[in-house]
């Protein structure tokens, strides 16, 4: 008899120890006031995307203070998107911007989207939709990174024209004027207004970043196959480092340069463009020679970083690309060719949205051109 007291006593104790494991998950089956609550809107069921296009998942919520966020192709293969990011519990709605990554092949997919209160033991919602991803018909996709060498394939026939390679020098340690990079520009407006990249035009100093004098040599096509005139110079109206982008105006040399008005081309601020379209990457690549590389590719997607909008494209863009021109079937610049990525399966250009850029560029295009202590040596140095 005393031993089955003791016996009893210890399953007591034992029963009391595992006590809050119990009702934690009663807690969890069971509605209360505390218990957390998802409720997906977007996407409701069916939407249809393709891959690179942007989704923009949003949820209502009580009682949420984690929330994580996961795709499916089947009931059983959940990959991550976002997980444990925290939200404020007092939130009622919730949103995540996710760009559909280029592996996912056509399919029916699923969201999921598990929302935590940690604070009464980790309890938790799910709530779930269905979306499509579709590829487009290949019979309607233009052929990718195909090179341009006839201007009569451009939507505008001098198009290339407005094109620019940007000369950048800088004095060495030598006090001489040395070359310090090589990028691309475009002609904005026949005054000679280029827009280019920061980091195409800028020379910082490696300690504190300070911007070191520079000065340009500007080189223009005259036609698709030659090495562009470099009878020009360029002034500075206007850069932002966070933007990466620059305006310069060109100046003529006098007894050198032959053009007062300059072919350019029109900006699309519409932000119009859909994955699939074709697109045409101007530029001066240090792969592609001394004369200007013009390629056709598709938008392959676009996405949001670094506070701006950008397009992905298959057109071939490379080191010295940068600060050179995308442009649409009208002929008009949809972006500023920026950045490339390669890797073992292919390259892919990244292009500063126009749409990112309009309204600095209409605030500071009219600025006053920045004065340049060093023009003079660079004129002599372009006529010798």
């Amino acid at each position: 008899m005393l031993m089955a007291s003791k016996y009893f006593k210890y399953l007591c104790l034992s029963l009391l120890l595992l006590s809050p494991f119990i009702i934690n998950i009663n807690f969890s089956v069971a509605a209360s006031n505390g218990d957390p609550v998802i409720d997906l809107i977007s996407p409701n069921g069916g939407e249809v995307y393709t891959v690179g296009d942007e989704v923009n998942i949003k949820w209502n919520q009580t009682n949420i203070d984690t929330v994580t966020i996961g795709y499916k192709a089947c009931d059983s293969c959940l990959d991550w998107i976002e997980f444990g990011m925290q939200v404020d519990i007092n939130n009622t709605t919730g949103s995540y911007k996710w760009t559909i990554p280029e592996n996912l092949s056509a399919g029916n997919y699923k969201i999921d989207i598990t929302g935590y209160h940690t604070g009464i033991g980790s309890m938790i919602d799910i709530s779930q939709a269905d979306f499509i991803i579709k590829v487009a018909d290949s019979p309607n996709e233009p052929e990718p990174t195909t090179n341009i060498t006839d201007p009569s394939e451009l939507p505008k026939e001098n198009a290339y024209k407005a094109i620019v390679k940007i000369k950048t020098l800088f004095l060495d340690r030598y006090y001489n004027l040395s070359p310090n990079s090589e990028g691309s520009g475009v002609v904005i407006n026949s005054d000679g207004l280029i827009l280019s990249n920061y980091h195409v035009i800028t020379v910082e100093e490696e300690l504190d970043d300070s911007i070191r004098d520079a000065v340009y040599q500007i080189c223009i096509p005259k036609n698709i196959s030659e090495e562009p005139d470099c009878a020009y110079t360029a002034k500075v109206i206007a850069r932002d480092k966070n933007l990466d982008m620059a305006i310069l105006k060109i100046e003529s040399i006098a007894g050198l340069s032959t053009l007062q008005n300059f072919s350019y081309l029109d900006l699309d601020q519409s932000d119009i463009t859909q994955t699939g379209d074709e697109v045409i990457a101007l530029g001066y690549p240090a792969i592609g020679g001394e004369t200007i590389t013009i390629t056709k590719g598709i938008v392959s997607g676009k996405a949001d970083k670094y506070g701006q909008k950008w397009i992905k494209t298959d057109a071939v863009t490379s080191f010295g690309s940068s600060g050179g021109a995308a442009i649409n079937s009208t002929g008009k610049v949809i972006g500023i060719t920026s950045q490339a990525h390669s890797d073992l399966l292919g390259t892919l250009g990244y292009i500063i949205n126009i749409s990112s850029v309009t309204n600095w560029v209409n605030q500071n295009k009219n600025n006053t051109a920045q004065t340049n202590t060093l023009l003079n040596r660079l004129v002599e140095f372009t006529k010798g």
